[in-house]
């Protein structure tokens, strides 16, 4: 069996699949998503300039969780925490 050279030595990973439901995120975790949207886009700009494949692939799988993440920040439905322990205590009342 002849392997991949060049560009098709890297598969294309398969999308990585968000909750349907709503995503609530606290203050913190919308931080946190930021964060890491800005790590991965870093990482990228680092892996797009090499030419080797091992820097190939990992620029695939890095391009997967960039998608991943900035569509989690993107669709992050702020909540604040002290008013939600509020509700629920008022729910139990």
């Amino acid at each position: 069996m002849k392997e991949a050279d060049g560009d098709d030595a890297t598969e294309d990973l398969p999308a990585r699949t968000a909750s349907p439901h709503p995503n609530y995120v606290t203050p913190k975790g919308m931080c946190l998503l930021r964060e890491k949207v800005r790590e991965l886009q870093t990482l990228r700009n680092e892996l797009a300039a090499s030419e080797d494949i091992a820097s190939k692939q990992l620029l695939k799988s890095n391009d997967r969780d960039l998608r991943y993440f900035d569509e989690r920040a993107r669709t992050a439905m702020l909540v604040n925490p002290a008013t939600q322990v509020d509700s629920i205590r008022k729910g139990t009342e």
